[in-house]
């Protein structure tokens, strides 16, 4: 049971005689004595407050004692919203706040955990977890975080380049073959929407099916040909509940024909981004049917929603599939990995260079034999502060 007397907090402000340090201090005021006279060296003070990883200082009772000023800009927030919140609620899953904190008080120290923190606008941040027990006595830890975007800015490039290469080269051997199949399928049912009148009425939808679907083939080979050149994206301001209905249309004989109950909750407000239409047709019709094809019971159900308000749009994909494991979700993004006896594992990694080409952030949840919930986060801000830089 965490404690909810969050009165003590260390006085870093001592040091700062600002009128906002003060009221720092006034508020958050600890006697933790250790800390106090290990602040006095400039040394300490300086690396706590410039250092560019997140750090915050908190105790066993769950109490957050200070941070730093990169977790207040990283996180967003501020020196009072600090004070008035536990270790737990800086994490997107509460509970796993609170396992983090026991494992340093029982064991001194917790070393590179991957963990999802949450913002004070609700968005969550991927980091790299790390922390020390720095007084028994007193049962107060550091904990340290790195942003796990910023690092994988730093290391991806030369992964994906490698990554693109296998790639290009795969789709250099399928992509021909592929589209020889889908002009067979053309000439196919050309000659049958010819004699239409030696066809039953009933099979007259399945052709117009067919012929819609091999014009999707279609633009899906040009575009496996346009993303082994690299991809070019051109960008219209559109509405992504459009799109999104486009997609489910698309796919609705497919949720019929496999006996899946699709509920659809979408956003009632539009909301418009910088969109490559038909690309990112591609990646979210991959997403939707890596969901149709992880169900294998009679009662599947996929659920599709959106919301949107303050310049941002949260798209989830449900599915009651299957599932995964840990270790499949973490490789579900690598060129030619996949879980299914007949797949090829490109498509979640094309709908994810697509994802990253847009500036569209995503995250995946799975459990095994429970389903997996695939979440995209369109963030206009992102796009801003990319024009910035």
């Amino acid at each position: 049971m965490r404690s909810l007397n969050h009165a003590h907090r260390f006085p870093w402000g001592i040091f700062y005689p600002s009128r906002t340090k003060i009221a720092r201090f006034m508020i958050c005021y600890t006697h933790n004595q250790l800390y106090f006279e290990m602040l006095k060296h400039e040394l300490y003070k300086d690396a706590f407050l410039k250092s560019h990883q997140i750090l915050i200082l908190a105790d066993c009772n769950y109490r957050i004692l200070d941070a730093n000023e990169t977790a207040l800009r990283q996180l967003g927030y501020t020196l009072d919203d600090f004070c008035n919140m536990h270790v737990p609620d800086l994490f997107f899953h509460e509970d796993q706040g609170e396992k983090f904190t026991r494992e340093i008080c029982i064991k001194d120290n917790v070393i590179n955990w991957e963990y999802l923190l949450k913002t004070k606008e609700l968005n969550p941040i991927t980091v790299l977890l790390n922390g020390d027990k720095i007084s028994d006595s007193e049962d107060i830890y550091l904990l340290s975080a790195q942003n796990m975007g910023e690092i994988r800015k730093e290391t991806t490039a030369s992964i994906r380049k490698n990554e693109l290469t296998a790639t290009k080269s795969m789709t250099q051997l399928i992509v021909h073959e592929i589209k020889n199949l889908s002009n067979g399928i053309g000439l196919a049912v050309n000659e049958l929407k010819g004699g239409l009148d030696k066809v039953p009425a009933y099979l007259s939808e399945s052709i117009d099916y067919i012929e819609e679907n091999n014009l999707r083939l279609s633009k899906v080979i040009k575009s496996l040909l346009e993303f082994d050149k690299g991809f070019d994206l051109k960008f219209d301001s559109l509405n992504i509940n459009e799109l999104i209905q486009e997609v489910i249309e698309v796919n609705r004989s497919k949720f019929k024909l496999m006996g899946i109950q699709l509920k659809v909750n979408l956003a009632t407000k539009d909301f418009l981004y910088p969109i490559d239409r038909d690309k990112l047709l591609m990646a979210l019709n991959n997403i939707i049917n890596n969901a149709i094809e992880s169900i294998q019971d009679s009662d599947g159900i996929i659920s599709i929603s959106s919301k949107s308000a303050n310049q941002k749009s949260i798209v989830r994909i449900a599915d009651n599939g299957i599932g995964m494991s840990e270790d499949e979700c973490s490789k579900l993004f690598k060129p030619f990995y996949t879980t299914k006896p007949k797949g090829n594992g490109v498509g979640l990694y094309t709908a994810r260079e697509i994802l990253l080409g847009h500036q569209i952030g995503f995250h995946l949840e799975s459990e095994q034999k429970t389903g997996s919930t695939f979440t995209l986060f369109f963030d206009q801000k992102n796009l801003e502060l990319s024009a910035q830089t």
